[in-house]
């Protein structure tokens, strides 16, 4: 599963700056930003946004997406709990959550959120027994993704609207990590005929459940199509409930902007690429290598999109490789006489940059002690720059004892 920390409703929402794009170097929803869109300016609504995307979805049934592509198209319909903003801030969508101590947590959801009919408000008590039921079911019958974040841990309803999370440690980092934040929900009462006698084939053949037929208002849009492996549509919620929450830029006042947003599936990156070209879809990514195919055409935007992802290019994975590689030395000469600046620029096009941590640029250690193993750095002098998940589209870097990383673009 994805990381939904900038997983967001730029793109969803149609914001102006998404609206103008004709292309970028991101696929399957990369490049959506979920920070409160920016200006105060209200959009004009357009008719239609397409991504062309090389993989499908995978299965709509949120306890189950693994799949960054499956993310993608519920993120349309269902908005989540919350979200992480770039400065680590919580964006509070369906519900808020505060901290009571190091191991309690509150959450508190929105009043007028609703499902579908027939299924009503959602409530607290939706959440508890989806947790329970879902998360925590025994044996992990529905096959949860997240049955193991909520292992231990406590979920009590504490009034109509909220729920407390009891967790078996103290844990500050809690609200940032997958368990609350990662999870969607579904209806009690869609859930109950088959939570009941673990019914997992049941559930996952529900008519509603399949065809996201029970997303009410609860996101920018609601599900109209979906043809395995080809073609996934949405259409524009008329009833979504972030118009109507206080205190946001007038720019959430007609959200969405698009009256459909699709992913097309093609396989190919040359007739994705080609689609682009035709204006027969919205946006794309364009590899690196193929990124001068598009310079100076004026009906294509191109965007260098930040990726979280560091790669490691390791020496000495076998263990029957060259006996050398075992010692530390002998890597970190190898990654010193590695021209990583020059990787960035014969390999990646540039769209790249070299770090030497994987220690985030928000962390409290500063890499200010690390010995870079690294040409660039030792030639110059330089400290070494910890690591940014939101800097490049993709990078080169060194770790401490001289193994070769790289933040890599999809």
């Amino acid at each position: 599963m994805p990381d939904r920390t900038r997983r967001g409703l730029l793109c969803s929402l149609g914001s102006a700056a998404a609206v103008a794009l004709a292309g970028c170097t991101s696929d399957d929803g990369a490049d959506r930003d979920r920070s409160e869109p920016e200006g105060s300016e209200v959009p004009d609504r357009s008719e239609r946004w397409v991504t062309a995307t090389r993989t499908s979805a995978t299965t709509l049934i949120p306890h189950r997406a693994v799949d960054e592509a499956s993310a993608d198209r519920l993120e349309l319909v269902m908005d989540g709990a919350y979200a992480i903003t770039a400065d680590r801030e919580l964006f509070p969508l369906w519900l808020d959550v505060e901290s009571i101590d190091a191991s309690t947590y509150e959450a508190t959801l929105r009043d007028g959120l609703r499902w579908s009919d027939p299924y009503g408000r959602m409530t607290a008590d939706d959440w508890v027994y989806y947790i329970r039921r879902i998360h925590q079911g025994r044996e992990n019958w529905a096959g949860s993704r997240l049955a193991a974040a909520w292992a231990g841990v406590e979920v009590e309803r504490t009034g109509e609207l909220s729920f407390r999370i009891t967790l078996p440690d103290p844990n500050a980092q809690f609200p940032y990590e997958p368990a609350l934040r990662e999870s969607w929900c579904l209806p009690r009462g869609l859930l109950e005929p088959y939570a009941r006698e673990r019914d997992r084939e049941g559930l996952e053949n529900d008519s509603d459940l399949t065809r996201l037929a029970y997303t009410g208002n609860l996101g920018p849009y609601t599900a109209e199509r979906w043809d395995r492996g080809e073609r996934f549509v949405a259409a524009r919620n008329d009833g979504y409930y972030m118009r109507n929450v206080a205190d946001l830029s007038p720019v959430w006042s007609e959200a969405p902007y698009f009256e459909t947003y699709e992913y097309h599936v093609l396989a190919s990156e040359q007739d994705r690429l080609q689609a682009l070209r035709t204006a027969s879809v919205t946006t794309t990514a364009v590899p690196p290598a193929r990124i001068d195919q598009f310079r100076g055409n004026g009906s294509v935007s191109l965007y260098a999109v930040p990726q979280p992802t560091l790669t490691v290019l390791a020496y000495n994975q076998r263990a029957n490789g060259w006996e050398p590689f075992r010692r530390a030395e002998v890597r970190r000469a190898c990654s010193m006489a590695i021209d990583k600046q020059g990787v960035v620029e014969d390999v990646y096009d540039g769209f790249a940059e070299p770090v030497h941590t994987f220690q985030p640029p928000w962390s409290v250690w500063d890499g200010a002690d690390l010995t870079a193993f690294g040409r660039q750095a030792a030639e110059e002098g330089r400290t070494p720059r910890p690591c940014s998940p939101t800097r490049s589209a993709t990078a080169t870097a060194t770790t401490a004892d001289g193994c070769s990383t790289a933040r890599a673009s999809r």
